[in-house]
């Protein structure tokens, strides 16, 4: 996660979601890239509650390039 816009949704996902550091930091390395999957792997992972997933697309929608 290099680029602003995953610095952002990174402190989304820590301030607004309260996910912690390390289950972010496992979502990135299990993840293929693509943000919009992200999401999923948390979930995947048991790391999200369908309402934070929810919560990372309506986030990620609103700050699509």
């Amino acid at each position: 996660m290099a680029t602003m816009l995953d610095a952002q949704f990174k402190q989304f996902l820590e301030a607004d979601l309260h996910l912690p550091a390390a289950s972010i930091a496992m979502a990135v390395r299990h993840h293929t890239g693509d943000r919009a999957l992200l999401p999923i792997v948390l979930w995947k992972y048991g790391l999200a509650t369908f309402d934070q997933v929810n919560a990372m697309f309506d986030w990620l929608e609103a700050h699509a390039l």
